[in-house]
């Protein structure tokens, strides 16, 4: 894609699967984004993203000022889409453990000793 519309993306750091960092440029607006995914180390887990925006420079403040309810716009909505998504995996996986058969108790044929052959007779 090139001309007025185009969105140039960077990837500035990449350690998989730890995290992802890139900036992306929004087409003429001056806009650069650096978006950061990567995998918390809290209690939970999960993934943490940050959104970061620069100012753009200040002749294209007044365009930057008109673009930015629909920048928020599209990313509640990108929030949103992803909350429904995940949801629905949650839902699933939640369905498949519970439909899974419960294992059988123990009927306790395991050795609490150890075994010791005596090496010098024959099994009989």
């Amino acid at each position: 894609m090139h001309g007025k519309d185009v969105i140039i993306e960077e990837v500035l750091d990449w350690q998989p699967p730890d995290y992802l960092t890139r900036r992306i440029q929004l087409f003429d607006t001056g806009v650069n984004l650096t978006l950061t995914h990567a995998l918390s180390d809290g209690p939970s887990g999960g993934t943490r993203i940050e959104v970061r925006v620069a100012p753009p420079p200040p002749e294209l403040m007044e365009r930057f000022v008109q673009i930015g309810p629909m920048m928020q716009q599209s990313m509640q909505a990108s929030g949103e889409a992803l909350v429904k998504l995940l949801n629905e995996a949650a839902a699933g996986i939640r369905a498949r453990v519970a439909a899974a058969p419960e294992l059988p108790a123990s009927a306790a044929r395991f050795a609490t000793q150890p075994v010791v052959h005596d090496r010098g007779s024959a099994p009989g």
